[in-house]
């Protein structure tokens, strides 16, 4: 198992999506992680390293909100696939690189 735990719970607007840790997600389904609204969950291979773990975090709550605002359903799943894929990385170097933005950004 990785060196990391991913928080046990995410909310996303009116709802709380339970983050469930799956070893050998990735070796069963080619993903390191999948969001399955209906039951408000996320799921992530349990040993996959550190940064992939938050970048695939971030990529799954992503997801959440894409799916809560509507754009799920103006996009189909390839397209916003594209968007979440190359959006992920991008924000979580913005908030690892500027902690001063996050701390004003949560007060």
């Amino acid at each position: 198992m990785a060196d990391w735990r991913a928080p046990r719970v995410v909310v996303v607007g009116p709802h709380t999506y339970t983050i469930r840790s799956l070893k050998g997600f990735y070796a069963d389904h080619d993903l390191y992680g999948a969001t399955w609204h209906p039951k408000l969950e996320i799921g992530m291979d349990s040993e996959i390293a550190l940064s992939q773990a938050q970048d695939t975090l971030l990529h799954e709550c992503l997801h959440t909100l894409f799916e809560h605002s509507g754009l799920s359903h103006k996009l189909n799943d390839a397209k916003e696939e594209k968007f979440v894929r190359r959006l992920a990385p991008w924000l979580l170097m913005l908030l690892r690189e500027n902690p001063k933005l996050v701390e004003f950004l949560l007060k």
